[in-house]
């Protein structure tokens, strides 16, 4: 790559003197650090959503003046730095969830520092090939973005259009073009005000700086009439009652096995006290109540045994006894959660609740009749599927009122988080990390059938993903020729201390209630408990740091959104485009100097 910088005057019309730009060292040093700072204040948990166009004038200054006479490869490490620190302050909540993720969290923050440097340089060669700002900025932000969202199984959080989600009908184009259009709507309204920033201070150049700001103004107004007019839909009323439960019940990787029965008997009581209210409502809706991620296991998970079963080298039991003893596990599962619906019924009586989870006080399992109760329960936990290599999944169970039970396993995993990839490759590496980092991956999106609707399965970091959500929905409307009524998404991010990443993941969840068109309704352990309607737009919540539930009564968008069908072919476009302007160039002058040589 050619580190040699170039200042912008061959193309708008002035060149500063080498003395100019030297006496001027100090501004090339604090402007990277300027973008970091307005970046950081445009998110959570400053929220100043107006300040994400601002945040790019100060790195777009940077780019446009680096010294002509000297390489620049220092500078672009100063830049890093910054964007470094921007990450690493942005993400600081990773860090809080285990010892083995400071590391993690470093290194994550020094990969995502890496796009804003990429972000400089191919701006900077498609300047040197006159392309206008107006259209270099957007295009060359959204096309990192695209790439970021895919590498290293991607990752959405702090997305630049994030930072406008309060302003719904200016991020209404994510039904077309998902996050990455209010991402472009935003850099090309920062590209318009350091163009007028540059005109001002070097009155030149007005036609150019014209043309940039009546581009980026007609966009924004054709967004917001836009936004406007999609806002004017009304969704049918739905039919159920989904209380959402979000408790914050402090979880650890590596925690004794009392510990995750004490966390279901907290969620059992309120579970219990929100269900009665739910039975008691109009039987016109059917009453759901959501736990958690894996707030629901209690040191019971959901056991299966695989078929064809392959038992173990090691065992001498047959598949016979593995059934066996696979079927007395989900009887216990089963009389456990018919313990729950009798003590929510509205005759039971106070002591009602003594009898759920016995394994607590070593009672018997008493059971109950579940004729009368219409609560589906659907709750995060760990599914256990017994082969000759045991299979450990982060689930989502479904039970019904009749007591029946379907489960989704997760399909995206968090890297270092739930796995780790060398695992497979170096098994004995698998004494040094906590437990809880070796599950299993689910196969294939997941609906559940309650009452007349149907909600697809989501746990965790796969809204945070942007396109694995999108594509969930986008695979049950080609199998099933109907789009979910609803998202149902579970997260445990107690790990994260109430720190501003819990806040990214909500804005994320925002933005796939609105590309996808579908309500996100949303359960979290010290996260984000919320209902989201398909218009991105957060109806009720529970509160940043708080603990309680909320009913959500979710209407129906019957929209199909273009996102669904478009998907983000013009995001993998800009994509392809920055890797084509990044490492073609420096090929292609290689082998010049080899034939030339």
């Amino acid at each position: 790559m050619n580190d040699r910088p170039k200042p912008d005057d061959q193309h708008d019309g002035h060149r500063d003197g080498q003395e100019t730009i030297r006496s001027m060292a100090w501004w090339f040093a604090v402007l990277p650090w300027g973008y970091a700072l307005i970046r950081w204040l445009g998110q959570p948990p400053v929220a100043w959503g107006w300040s994400a166009p601002l945040a790019l004038v100060p790195l777009l200054w940077w780019i446009r003046y680096r010294d002509a006479n000297r390489r620049g490869t220092h500078r672009l490490a100063w830049l890093w730095l910054a964007s470094f620190a921007f990450w690493a302050v942005s993400l600081q909540g990773l860090r809080h969830a285990h010892p083995l993720l400071y590391f993690a969290w470093i290194a994550l923050a020094g990969y995502l520092g890496v796009y804003v440097v990429l972000f400089a340089v191919v701006v900077r060669r498609m300047r040197d090939w006159s392309v206008p700002w107006i259209i270099a900025v957007p295009v060359t932000w959204v096309g990192c973005e695209w790439i970021r969202n895919y590498l290293l199984t991607g990752i959405s959080a702090c997305m630049l259009g994030h930072s406008f989600a309060p302003y719904s009908r200016l991020i209404q184009i994510a039904d077309t073009f998902g996050s990455y259009g209010v991402s472009f709507l935003v850099a090309m309204l920062g590209a318009a005000i350091f163009q007028l920033c540059q005109a001002f201070v070097h009155r030149r150049e007005f036609a150019c700086t014209a043309a940039g700001v009546v581009a980026a103004g007609v966009t924004a107004l054709a967004c917001f009439a836009y936004g406007e007019m999609r806002l004017r839909y009304q969704p049918s009323e739905g039919d159920l009652s989904v209380a959402l439960l979000g408790l914050d019940e402090q979880t650890e990787y590596d925690q004794d096995e009392e510990r995750p029965k004490e966390i279901f008997y907290t969620y059992a009581r309120k579970c219990i006290e929100v269900a009665k209210q739910l039975e008691s409502d109009s039987a016109r809706r059917t009453p759901v109540v959501v736990w958690p991620e894996s707030m629901y296991s209690g040191g019971l998970p959901w056991m299966e045994v695989a078929t064809p079963f392959t038992p173990p080298e090691d065992d001498s039991a047959s598949e016979d006894e593995y059934r066996r003893w696979a079927d007395e596990w989900q009887q216990a599962f089963a009389l456990r959660a018919a313990d729950m619906q009798r003590a929510w019924m509205p005759t039971a009586t106070d002591g009602a609740l003594q009898s759920v989870a016995p394994e607590f006080s070593g009672g018997p399992i008493t059971g109950a009749s579940a004729d009368k109760s219409r609560t589906h329960l659907i709750g995060g936990c760990g599914v256990v599927i017994q082969d000759g290599v045991p299979r450990a999944y982060s689930g989502l169970v479904h039970l019904t009122p009749a007591l029946d039970v379907d489960w989704y396993g997760k399909n995206h995993l968090v890297m270092f988080g739930e796995y780790i990839p060398i695992l497979s490759t170096w098994p004995v590496l698998k004494e040094w990390v906590p437990p809880g980092l070796g599950l299993a991956f689910g196969d294939g999106p997941k609906t559940f059938t309650v009452g007349q609707s149907r909600l697809l399965a989501n746990i965790c970091i796969e809204t945070a993903v942007e396109r694995v959500a999108v594509n969930h929905v986008r695979e049950i409307v080609e199998r099933q020729s109907i789009k979910p009524d609803a998202i149902v998404t579970v997260t445990n991010d107690a790990w994260f201390d109430h720190t501003a990443v819990v806040q990214h993941h909500l804005r994320c969840d925002q933005f796939v209630a609105l590309g996808c068109r579908t309500p996100v309704l949303s359960a979290g352990n010290g996260g984000p408990t919320a209902w989201i309607d398909s218009f991105g737009r957060i109806v009720d919540r529970v509160p940043h740091g708080r603990a309680g539930h909320i009913i959500a009564q979710p209407k129906v968008d019957r929209r199909r959104s273009a996102y669904l069908m478009l998907g983000d072919r013009p995001a993998a476009l800009a994509g392809f485009g920055v890797l084509g302007v990044a490492v073609l160039p420096p090929l292609l002058r290689r082998v010049r100097r080899r034939r030339t040589g």
